[in-house]
């Protein structure tokens, strides 16, 4: 079963388009059937291989479609919109959510790592781009996170009792 309201793209971009079409990145669809009028979506996903044959790369994206207009198996041309979010990169395994707060663990000596929370301007499948909590250098914690934070989480409860018990 399908939602018609929503439309994912199969986009065959050249190589050279590559770099204008990560996750997050939006672009412009122009279909025969409305000629003048252009749809707006947003990139979702790109392969990680360039076809042999054809020199391209099939990427995904999704376009609003609520009024149904667009129709499936339509061939469309679309136009990429340079929209980058700036602030720093960093792999989306370094991420962590704890409630509605996004975290990342940042090394601050060696043994030694502080929870820091972080505002997300572009979240992709391999990659986000943090926007606000991190300075440059900051050395963020990229495996084992979610080992970390369970002993951060631990380490609260443990202090939590300690200080609620009677001396």
């Amino acid at each position: 079963m399908t939602d018609p309201t929503t439309l994912w793209v199969q986009i065959e971009a050249r190589e050279d388009h590559l770099a204008a079409l990560r996750p997050g990145d939006r672009f412009a669809l122009e279909v025969q059937a409305y000629p003048g009028e252009s749809f707006n979506g947003q990139v979702m996903a790109a392969s990680d291989a360039i076809d042999p044959t054809t020199r391209t790369l099939t990427v995904r994206g999704v376009l609003p479609n609520a009024d149904r207009r667009l129709k499936a198996q339509m061939l469309a041309t679309v136009h990429l919109k340079e929209s980058r979010v700036s602030g720093t990169v960093i792999p989306a395994q370094a991420v962590t959510l704890r409630g509605a707060i996004h975290t990342v663990f940042v090394q601050r000596a060696p043994g030694v790592f502080q929870s820091q929370a972080v505002t997300l301007g572009h979240e992709g499948p391999r990659e986000v781009v943090v926007t606000k909590g991190l300075v440059a250098g900051d050395k963020v914690v990229t495996q084992n996170v979610l080992l970390l934070a369970r002993q951060f989480q631990i380490a609260a409860e443990e202090a939590a009792m300690k200080k609620g018990a009677p001396q």
